[in-house]
This record gives structure tokens, sequence and C-alpha cells, in this order.
């Protein structure tokens, strides 16, 4: 199915008016709604709309920034232009023309039209309905320090790990955080939260809400409340994953990731100075590289992973032994002792972790480890 773009209004161009009692009665009805039930066409290189001119002007109308899109590519064959008008021939070139110089067609005068497979459908056929809240078309977005937004909802790593892999290969973000306005608590975009935040970006691409406006969907949750989502974030525990959401259908952006990044190189003569361990553990990230040009030639670099900067096990399981012990901290789960199953780096570590903390720690260790 084809993506759907948060495009800015002002980006567009129309090739054609609209019918001002059609506009006037499909701009109550969409406020009424509260949502934009179906996303526009547009072509990807002019930005040129090709269905949807009433709900862009209604969005307009309603002091909406943004409106879903979906692109398509208008010199594709599979594209055809007719016209709703008698004694009219039409050209894509015409098209064009119209929109770009602002001198547009009377109301109804295309009729796009899209090929599948031997099937000649109107372009509307494609426009899967998406229900995006008018809440989030009329927010800016901004990019927020990911250390003031506030998480509700666990995650599962899988499901994060997608997210990280397309960021770091595309050195894009194309998915929004969704945050409420008042309290920063994450309403949508967990695991592109989590990726970015794996990824030691310092700010997030963020539209801030009323949660108050939206609708919430809970099905697998018993005495579901918007309060309790805004006490998950602001007290904890986290709720379960996928507690909640409120998009039908999942939004793209287009941020590139260099922005989101700390932008000031710290020079290599800076003295690094840390208040504890623990904080050299996690002010330390991401683990030092360094290049092995014995075993790097002209089409191959390699690379090696500094573990030994990790100050409790010399390994990866720093980062594992923090990681379950910040979560169980966040839930309210971690109390005057910690139980873990382990054979060696891990349990070096959350030993190491519990006693900076004032934890007991008991660990149980295989008979075959010496």
């Amino acid at each position: 199915m084809p993506e759907i773009h948060l495009i800015k209004l002002e980006e567009l161009h129309e090739h054609e008016e609209t019918d001002p009692s059609h506009l006037k009665e499909l701009t109550q009805q969409i406020a009424a709604d509260k949502v934009l039930k179906h996303p526009i066409v547009v072509d990807e290189k002019t930005n040129i709309i090709l269905d949807g001119e009433h709900r862009f002007n209604a969005l307009k109308s309603l002091a909406c920034k943004r409106i879903p899109a979906i692109y398509v590519d208008y010199s594709s064959p599979n594209i055809v232009v007719q016209t709703w008008r008698n004694n009219y021939n039409l050209t894509k070139r015409d098209v064009v023309e119209a929109a770009l110089s602002g001198k547009r067609f009377p109301p109804k005068t295309t009729c796009h039209m899209i090929k599948n497979s031997e099937t000649l459908s109107h372009i509307s056929s494609i426009e899967k309905r998406v229900d995006i809240p008018l809440e989030i078309l009329k927010s800016e977005l901004t990019l927020k320090p990911i250390k003031r937004i506030k998480a509700a909802m666990s995650v599962e790593l899988a499901d994060v790990l997608p997210a990280y892999t397309q960021f770091l290969k595309t050195k894009v973000v194309d998915t929004p955080l969704i945050v409420e306005r008042k309290t920063g608590v994450l309403l949508h975009g967990y695991e592109a939260f989590h990726a970015l935040d794996l990824l030691s970006a310092e700010k997030a691409p963020t539209f801030k809400v009323n949660l108050k406006e939206l609708e919430i969907k809970a099905p697998y949750m018993e005495n579901f409340s918007k309060e309790r989502i805004i006490e998950a974030g602001i007290k904890g525990p986290k709720l379960p994953p996928k507690s909640f959401t409120f998009l039908a259908e999942p939004v793209k952006i287009n941020v590139p990731l260099e922005r989101l990044m700390a932008k000031k190189r710290q020079s290599r003569k800076v003295l690094k100075v840390y208040n504890s361990t623990l904080e050299l553990l996690y002010e330390g990230w991401p683990t030092p590289l360094v290049k092995l040009n014995s075993l790097s030639s002209a089409s191959r670099s390699v690379w090696a992973k500094l573990e030994c900067y990790n100050p409790f096990s010399n390994s990866v399981k720093d980062r594992i032994g923090w990681a379950m012990i910040k979560e169980a901290m966040e839930n309210e789960g971690l109390k005057a002792a910690l139980y873990e199953a382990t054979s060696t780096n891990t349990g070096i570590a959350l030993t190491s972790i519990a006693n900076i903390l004032g934890v007991e720690t008991r660990l149980y260790i295989p008979k075959t480890i010496q």
C-alpha cells in the first residue's frame, strides 16, 4: 500500500479552482469529525495536487499546517489525465502549467485515472482511509530534546531494531513522535523514540497535541483512561508494549538524522571527567572505535570496538546490565535485592551497578562456570 506523507500545505500547488458550496460543506464536515479521513494525491516531482484540492483548501481554512498525501510519479504512463468537461482536450503538460503559472482550471475540469493491471480507475482508489486527527495537522513539527520526552509505555527491542537500522542506513528519520502538549508524555512513535535514543540522538522530530482532543484505542487494557497514560509517563510504572494507539495508519516525514545529533564535536584534547563509574558507563557511550589499518584496504574498512572502555565487565554486558536495572527502576520494580541467573560478564555488570545503587545482588551461576 502507498505510504502516507505529512506535507506542508505551503509547499503544494493547485491546478484547478474549488467549488465554494462544496468546500464550505466539506470544511464543516471535517471540523465536526476532527479528523481527515483520506489523504490527497500529489506529484512527487512538482508537488502539484492531482486529487484532493477541496480537502487541501478545507484544511487551510481550519488553520492546519500539514496534510496527509500519497506521492506518485506523474510522468508514469500508469497515470492518465482525462476531463469531466465536454470538448476539452487536456495533457499532463497543461496541468503542470496551470499549477505553476497560477492560471488554474475551473472546478471539476481534470479527472486523473490510474492503471492497475488492465483496469483504469479514478486515482482516488489509492487513497486508503487514514483518519489523521486535526490536532496533528495543526501542530508545528519541532525538534524536541529527547531527555524532555516521557515514555508511558514499554517497547520490545525487536520492534525497535528495524527503525534503528533504517535511520542508520538512510540517514533520514521518517517517523514523527507525537507527545502530549503540556506534559511531554509520548503518545505515538515509541519505536522511533527508542531507536533515536540508541543512536545517541539529542533531539527528536515531534508534534505536540492536546490529548483531550484525541480518540485513544486500548483494546487489550481494562479500565483504561487517558489519565493512566499521563500518570505512567510522569510517575510510572510504564504500561505494557502496544497498550494504546490512536493512528489508523503510520505517517511519514523527512528529517535528516544529522539535524537530531549533537552539533558540537568534542575536541580530542578535552579531558573527560565523570562523577562516578556509573556515569562513566552511560555518559561514555557510544563505545570508542579504532580503525585497524593493517586489516583495512581501499575497498574495506575494519574497525575494532574498544569494549575495555566499559568499566565493570569490560564488555557490552555493561550496557545490558544497566538497561535491565534502569528499566526496573523506571517501573518501580527494583527493591532491596536483585536476583539473576547468569554466567560471567552480565553478573559482574549487574553486581557492580547494583552495589553503586545500594541494592543487594544474588546471582545463580551454573556449576560448569569456573
